[in-house]
């Protein structure tokens, strides 16, 4: 597959396609995530009694960066967050990415895919209903505080992205419009659950900034997209 281009958000929705229908357009209504929603936190940290947190993510006036402001010494100080809705479970694919705009003290990102009822102090994937591909060792994780070897690590100015294939029942990650290996989440693409995109950041500095499709991506998704079309006609 092709690096990158020539796809922005004008063309996106015409992309995440019905998946018993590869050509056909979405739903005139259809929602999808596009910012990442500091109320689902701040409403998680409430329904939770959580007297700290409150401040540990700064988030810029578009909801769309998101900066590291917590005590970031154990993995309890870890800050998750959430976009604004569900992803869609009647997609072929869905598909985001956030760009580091810095890796802080130590690096501890990751990007992934969360359920409702996932807990926002961990790291993505360390809770269960959770996945989460991590910066600072290159580690695949899935409802357990143990990861597997998955990809290379990422920092400053690199893009990583989650694709998330309702078909095939699989997810992989991208770096830098590179994809990943595939890995099978039957239990995320079934009629009953509707993931969410996920990132968390737990030392001090970290920064990274969220594209739902209003920019271009780096990964080229209309080869992707002419790739399962040939398979599936």
């Amino acid at each position: 597959i092709q690096k990158r281009k020539d796809f922005s958000y004008k063309t996106i929705e015409n992309f995440f396609f019905k998946k018993n229908n590869l050509m056909a357009n979405i739903e005139e209504n259809q929602d999808f995530p596009r910012i990442w929603s500091i109320e689902r936190r701040y409403q998680w940290l409430f329904e939770k009694k959580k007297n700290s947190g409150w401040g540990d993510l700064e988030i810029s006036s578009n909801n769309l960066k998101i900066k590291y402001r917590g005590f970031g010494k154990t993995d309890e100080d870890a800050a998750g967050i959430g976009a604004d809705t569900f992803i869609p479970n009647n997609l072929f694919i869905f598909y985001f990415e956030i760009k580091i705009l810095n890796p802080g003290k130590n690096g501890f990102i990751g990007i992934g895919l969360c359920e409702k009822n996932t807990n926002l102090d961990r790291l993505p994937g360390w809770e269960k209903n959770s996945l989460g591909y991590h910066g600072d060792d290159g580690f695949f994780f899935r409802d357990s505080g143990t990861g597997m070897p998955y990809g290379p690590c990422y920092g400053k100015n690199d893009v990583v992205g989650v694709c998330l294939n309702f078909v095939e029942k699989t997810v992989f990650f991208t770096k830098n419009g590179l994809g990943l290996q595939n890995i099978f989440v039957n239990t995320l693409t079934d009629n009953s659950t509707n993931p969410i995109p996920f990132i968390g950041l737990r030392t001090k500095g970290e920064c990274i900034q969220g594209n739902f499709g209003d920019k271009v991506f780096e990964f080229d998704l209309n080869s992707y997209k002419t790739h399962f079309q040939k398979i599936y006609e």
